[in-house]
């Protein structure tokens, strides 16, 4: 029986844009080494640097070759909605998939087109310009590269509801390879203003925990689970439902991560074995 994975870390993250020139050498060194050098925002959170090292290390320096990674949020707008105060830099988190990540594939989506534009030099036609809530935007993507491209995908986006739900239902589905990681960040936004140990109906962590209890329900003599309520609810395909295509769903301190089941006969992404 595939059963989803709950991993809690109980401890308790953009301006001038930043050249790709880092001078980094990153072959021995950890996520949070990259990351802290670059002043990520990531690092705010501190479970972050396991997820990173735990699904990535295995990949990084030269073993990053083939690697295509999507993600969402250049960060070039100050987050306002949840208090964080950051003078963001725009273009962090770019720059340590730049050295952490040396030889891989690194496409990028904000909305901010003023801002964005400025990364058009070096990121030429993997800079995509526009609203993550936007399921046909999303599908430009998905059309320019063709379905299933990207290994992995992280959405630090904008974190509104709708936007991360929306962004999951398209690229999740469409953009990412059987075997793939979906990292869902900042995930906290679920339970702002409850008053309970429940996510809010309709969050991203309400779908999360409900794709997690599909799981539990896939081995149950063949039964499928319903497929309505990750429509009208959530927005999920029925497709990913039906299709068994989750294989398992990581909760952690403020992000979850979706792995997608690989085909047959393959394996999914790689973890590390020693989470540091």
């Amino acid at each position: 029986m595939l059963l989803a994975t709950f991993v809690i870390f109980l401890q308790a993250g953009r301006g001038n844009c930043i050249g790709p020139n880092t001078g980094i050498s990153n072959q021995h060194e950890s996520f949070e080494s990259v990351a802290t050098k670059m002043k990520d925002d990531k690092l705010d959170h501190p479970a972050y640097k396991h997820i990173y090292n735990k699904y990535l290390a295995v990949r990084s320096g030269s073993s990053s070759k083939g690697l295509r990674i999507l993600e969402i949020g250049l960060g070039c707008v100050n987050n306002v909605a949840y208090g964080k105060g950051h003078s963001y830099t725009p273009g962090r988190s770019l720059r340590v998939w730049q050295a952490w990540l040396p030889s891989a594939e690194i496409h990028m989506a904000e909305w901010d087109k003023e801002c964005a534009e400025k990364f058009r030099p070096e990121l030429g036609n993997k800079l995509y310009v526009g609203d993550q809530g936007d399921a046909s935007f999303l599908q430009t993507i998905v059309d320019a590269n063709g379905p299933h491209y990207f290994d992995v995908i992280i959405d630090d986006g904008g974190h509104a509801f709708n936007h991360m739900k929306v962004s999951f239902s398209v690229l999740f589905a469409k953009a990412l390879k059987r075997g793939g990681l979906y990292i869902m960040e900042d995930t906290e936004g679920s339970f702002i203003g409850t008053n309970s140990n429940s996510p809010i109906v309709g969050s991203p962590m309400h779908m999360a925990t409900d794709l997690a209890n599909a799981l539990t329900m896939y081995g149950r003599g063949g039964h499928n689970p319903d497929t309505r309520p990750f429509n009208e609810i959530h927005g999920v395909p029925s497709t990913v439902i039906r299709q068994k295509l989750v294989l398992s769903v990581d909760f952690y301190e403020d992000a979850v991560i979706f792995t997608k089941k690989p085909i047959a006969g393959s394996q999914a992404m790689p973890a590390s074995l020693i989470v540091q």
